[in-house]
C-alpha cells in the first residue's frame, strides 16, 4: 500500500496572526493526499515561489540554499523562510497540533 504525504508548514503565535496562509494557526496543511513524489514537486514549487527562483530540483536548493533547506533519507523534504518552515510529512504523522 502506498503512503500518502501532506506539506505542512509551522510557525510561531506573532506570525500566525499576521500571515494570510496561517489564519492564526501555528501549525497548518497545505496541501494532502498526495503521493511523495507529488509532494516533492510541490515543495519544489513553493520553494521557488517563495524565494524568486527557478530551480528545477531540490539538488540545486540544497546546493544553493543549504542552511534554509533540508533532506531526508526517506524522501521528505522541507525549509524556512522568515520563521515559517514547510515540510513534507507522511499522512498520520499527527504528533503535534498547533
Amino acid at each position: 500500500m502506498e503512503k500518502n504525504y501532506k506539506i505542512t508548514g509551522k510557525t510561531n503565535g506573532w506570525i500566525a496572526q499576521r500571515d494570510t496562509l496561517f489564519k492564526g494557526k501555528e501549525y497548518i496543511t497545505i496541501e494532502s493526499g498526495l503521493t511523495l513524489r507529488q509532494a516533492q514537486e510541490k515543495i519544489l514549487d513553493f520553494f521557488n515561489e517563495d524565494f524568486d527562483t527557478g530551480y528545477t530540483n531540490w539538488g540545486l536548493v540544497r546546493c544553493n540554499h543549504p542552511f534554509s533547506s533540508w533532506s531526508r533519507k526517506d524522501g521528505t523534504r522541507g525549509y524556512d523562510d522568515d520563521s515559517r518552515y514547510y515540510a513534507i510529512e507522511e499522512e498520520g504523522d499527527e504528533d503535534y497540533e498547533g
